[in-house]
């Protein structure tokens, strides 16, 4: 089960920052640290089959509250803070962006080096909306920290 405070309890300790799903629901992005905001893990794929991870270069967090960018090899995740939304562009409608190819740079004006910036084409531009983690079960493998989540009462009729 992964707690209301964000721990997955799963095979592996895994502290959740976001757990959101495209409009579908067939795509969810899990992203996990290990207590220190520098260390993001990020997860990608569809309810109840195994997460691939995605390489995380770095990460920005700025003092707003919590307004995030996860820099990967497949295009930045963006996560507007949950006190202070943007007024407009992506996160407005307070949900998470994932590939964008935008950097912390391009919408603050603050430096961040061009590395991680992804190559192009990347798929398109989805928004995800955060989901309460404890509604779903990490049933992935301790054995090679494979990460896999559904729903909590599909887990539970399993058992």
């Amino acid at each position: 089960m992964i707690e209301a405070d964000g721990t997955a309890n799963g095979p592996a300790q895994r502290r959740v920052e976001y757990l959101c799903v495209n409009s579908a629901g067939d795509v969810s992005i899990l992203v996990t640290t290990d207590g220190n905001y520098r260390n993001f893990r990020m997860y990608v794929g569809s309810p109840g089959t195994p997460m691939r991870e995605v390489k995380v270069f770095d990460a920005e967090r700025m003092r707003d509250g919590g307004t995030t960018w996860i820099f990967t090899a497949e295009g930045t995740f963006f996560a507007p803070s949950p006190h202070r939304k943007p007024s407009w562009g992506p996160g407005s409608d307070a949900s998470c962006v994932w590939p964008t190819a935008d950097l912390m740079g391009d919408e603050w004006g603050l430096p961040t080096p061009d590395a991680f910036r992804p190559a192009l084409p990347l798929a398109k531009q989805e928004s995800f909306k955060l989901v309460e983690p404890a509604t779903y079960a990490d049933v992935g493998s301790a054995s090679d920290d494979r990460v896999l989540i559904e729903r909590a009462q599909a887990a539970l009729a399993r058992r």
